[in-house]
């Protein structure tokens, strides 16, 4: 692309493909379109946007089966004002090498999701595999978001401070900004519907030890009372709990 400079400081030795996005309705990969990773904020006609973030996108896209909204992609700004989470003066966006995106559903659809991959990514597990070999070199995880970029620290040092961790001899970056979902995990959905079967069943046989406790004295009856308040209140807790994160 040999316009790239008019848009990004490209680096000597760079050798991130490109393709050039604008307001189309045209396919570009199974599917997105080509405007759904265009960014109108630039103000420019078109902008280029890293080959491997897009195909990292569709990749997700697919294996998830889940559809996923683009919010980020090339920036010649920095955004400013509420609801902006991690926009800096050297962001991977404005060399047209980073996409911030949202898989679309119910939190009881998603969060899974945004979990499985919190833990893959941590873990170098085999998603984070499969993007790595398509030049992914930035994994971030938010509440409702995912980022990923191909920067490669070795081209522009002053992204080397951020890439604090090395694979395969290669710098890059993994941060965990998740707050509401930072310490849940995909069991709990399962561990919620579980807990609320077993507490049915410790209510029925309680109910029917009272039935038979009147010969038992007056004691195993308020015994029996709290236990049911306390097995009430922890499968109404269980209940909240995922409604709140999975809903």
């Amino acid at each position: 692309m040999s316009n790239l400079q008019t848009y990004i400081p490209q680096a000597p030795n760079e050798t991130t493909s490109y393709v050039m996005v604008s307001n189309s309705s045209q396919m570009l990969r199974e599917n997105f379109t080509v405007g759904e990773f265009y960014n109108p904020k630039t103000g420019l006609p078109s902008h280029p946007l890293a080959v491997s973030v897009i195909d990292a996108v569709q990749y997700l896209r697919t294996k998830f089966g889940m559809p996923i909204r683009i919010t980020s992609t090339y920036r010649n700004y920095i955004p400013t004002g509420p609801g902006v989470v991690g926009a800096a003066t050297h962001s991977p966006h404005m060399l047209a090498q980073a996409i911030d995106f949202q898989f679309i559903g119910s939190k009881r659809e998603v969060n899974p999701i945004y979990i499985e991959l919190r833990d893959d990514f941590d873990n170098k597990g085999p998603i984070f595999q499969e993007l790595w070999d398509m030049g992914i070199r930035g994994f971030g995880s938010y509440d409702t978001f995912l980022h990923l970029d191909c920067v490669q620290s070795e081209l522009y040092p002053v992204f080397a401070a951020k890439r604090t961790r090395r694979y395969q001899g290669k710098q890059y970056s993994r941060w965990n900004s998740m707050k509401t979902l930072r310490n849940l995990y995909v069991g709990p959905t399962n561990v919620v519907l579980d807990t609320i079967l077993v507490t049915a069943g410790e209510i029925r046989g309680v109910f029917a030890d009272l039935g038979n406790a009147e010969d038992r004295g007056k004691d195993i009856r308020a015994k029996h009372i709290i236990t049911i308040a306390l097995v009430l209140a922890v499968a109404g807790a269980l209940v909240y709990f995922g409604y709140r994160y999975f809903m």
